[in-house]
């Protein structure tokens, strides 16, 4: 996917670390909702802003000739958390569309001829159940919350994975805004209060790309853990 780069472990850890998301993006408006960018931003959440300063080509890993790759998940751990991002999205989606006034049958009936209806439908009604005040920060929790008790990830292990959970949510949303042949700039606006160089790399790279949504969403959250897991 054209633009989009890939993070040493090392980097990562120090983006981390130095990054907080202080200043949200609006995730709690439909990016296809007429008048979605003049939505007030939501309170600040807890999960951390994306930041690529220093990010190294694709196919590089940001290693470096000779270095040591950085390990922090296993295979099975990865494989457990992309099921876990799967069920966070359709927590996203559903988060937006209840806050957009659509109602629980019609949200559910999206998943109905879904692989899995039940656990999809399952998932919705949680949501239109739970009180939501910021759906960013809901997302984030949810994924969280999963890759704990499904894919056995300790909570204090979580933090670079929901750093790359994030950077498809963003690549999720900023599709949103080209499939509605909305110009670049609401995605810019969307994400305004982002002010970590990164979002405005995907969204750019999301605009550029031929690929399906869904494509995407996998390489943005696969390239980004493809380097720390073994």
């Amino acid at each position: 996917m054209p633009g989009l780069r890939l993070l040493s472990a090392a980097t990562l850890i120090a983006l981390l670390t130095a990054c907080t998301a202080s200043n949200p993006p609006r995730a709690d408006v439909d990016p296809d909702a007429a008048g979605a960018e003049t939505t007030e931003p939501s309170p600040a959440p807890e999960a951390s802003a994306p930041d690529e300063t220093g990010a190294t080509q694709a196919g590089d890993n940001g290693q470096g000739q000779g270095a040591a790759q950085q390990i922090f998940y296993t295979q099975a751990e990865y494989e457990g958390m992309t099921r876990c991002v799967e069920m966070a999205d359709i927590s996203m989606h559903s988060a937006i569309r209840k806050r957009g006034g659509m109602a629980l049958t019609d949200a559910k009936n999206i998943y109905r001829t879904q692989p899995d209806p039940e656990m999809r439908m399952a998932i919705v009604e949680q949501v239109y159940g739970d009180r939501i005040q910021n759906t960013w920060d809901y997302t984030v929790r949810h994924f969280q919350r999963c890759a704990i008790t499904t894919a056995q990830v300790p909570q204090e292990r979580l933090q670079m994975a929901s750093y790359c959970m994030q950077r498809q949510m963003i690549g999720d949303l900023s599709y949103s805004f080209k499939a509605s042949e909305r110009p670049v700039s609401d995605a810019y606006a969307y994400f305004a209060n982002f002010k970590s160089p990164v979002v405005k790399q995907i969204i750019d790279a999301v605009y550029a790309t031929d690929v399906s949504k869904e494509e995407v969403k996998a390489q943005l959250w696969t390239g980004c853990m493809a380097p720390i897991t073994g």
